[in-house]
């Protein structure tokens, strides 16, 4: 059983295309900030791309929780919001960290 089983096939279709976005946009993202890691070995912009990195695979986590590992919709949005949190942490870190 579906943890979505309480929405509509349109409202489960629409949040797969949603979470298929953000992981691509995601990767983009932190794609692009090590790019530039890479290119400057900037200490601040290695930790942006972790933080991107993170919230990237905390989105990819709860599709995959919810979805292969037949956890409850609870367990994903908690693994969800855990990653996310740490990305979080981890990009104030390197806005804040001083030069």
């Amino acid at each position: 059983m579906s943890p979505h089983a309480t929405a509509g096939t349109e409202v489960q279709f629409a949040i797969a295309i949603v979470k298929t976005l953000l992981l691509l946009t995601g990767g983009a993202v932190t794609f692009f900030a090590y790019r530039a890691y890479a290119r400057t070995q900037d200490r601040s912009l290695g930790m942006l791309a972790t933080g991107f990195g993170l919230i990237t695979f905390g989105v990819l986590m709860a599709g995959f929780s919810s979805e292969l590992l037949e956890q409850t919709l609870a367990v994903g949005v908690l693994v969800e919001s855990l990653l996310v949190l740490a990305g979080m942490l981890v990009i104030a870190y390197s806005l804040y960290e001083p030069q």
